[in-house]
């Protein structure tokens, strides 16, 4: 895991549970879940591991194809209506654009809303390795989208950080200030 500091023998467990939101007059229509992650790392000769890095995300399926995408995100929240009002093309689904190049890739979209990292865990890659992991658990074809924000200080200087570290991942800063990346970032060709 060259992006990931750290020993690389290192085992991680990853804890995902959700929770599954819909409308009684559509019970059958998907819309979105919300997903609880926890990445810990496993001692030796232990089940037990030392939770690492924590989040919240949103898996939107099928949103490169659903016209109601950014007016379903908006009934949400008004983060998630900021992050989708960043990513959709004039017809309100998601663009075709987040997803990488090809027909390779579905049309699912995986929110990352909060993201903590333990503080004695930070600089060694783990929000990226657990964005990452949960990206490819709940939309291995699709793209992830997440608003850089440093909880507290929204001051210039700590923004400007996150969003390089996000950048630095491979990170495509789109409008008002949300980032995207194809789930697996390596099948993007380089032009």
């Amino acid at each position: 895991m060259g992006k990931y500091a750290g020993d690389p023998s290192a085992i991680f467990a990853l804890e995902l549970t959700s929770e599954k939101r819909f409308w009684l007059a559509e019970p059958d229509e998907p819309r979105f879940s919300r997903w609880s992650a926890a990445l810990s790392l496993i001692d030796d000769g232990s089940d037990a591991g030392v939770l690492v890095a924590h989040g919240l995300f949103l898996l939107y399926r099928n949103a490169r194809w659903d016209g109601r995408f950014l007016d379903r995100m908006d009934e949400d929240s008004s983060d998630m209506e900021r992050i989708a009002s960043a990513i959709v093309d004039e017809s309100g689904s998601a663009s075709d654009d987040i997803f990488g190049e090809g027909d390779v890739f579905g049309g699912d979209v995986v929110i990352a809303d909060r993201i903590e990292v333990l503080p004695e865990f930070r600089q060694h890659g783990y929000s990226h390795m657990l964005v990452d992991s949960v990206a490819r658990e709940l939309a291995p074809d699709g793209a992830i989208a997440l608003l850089p924000m440093p909880p507290g200080d929204q001051s210039p200087g700590p923004v400007s950080a996150l969003q390089r570290h996000w950048a630095a991942g491979g990170y495509v800063e789109r409008r008002h200030g949300v980032f995207t990346r194809p789930t697996i970032p390596a099948l993007v060709e380089d032009d």
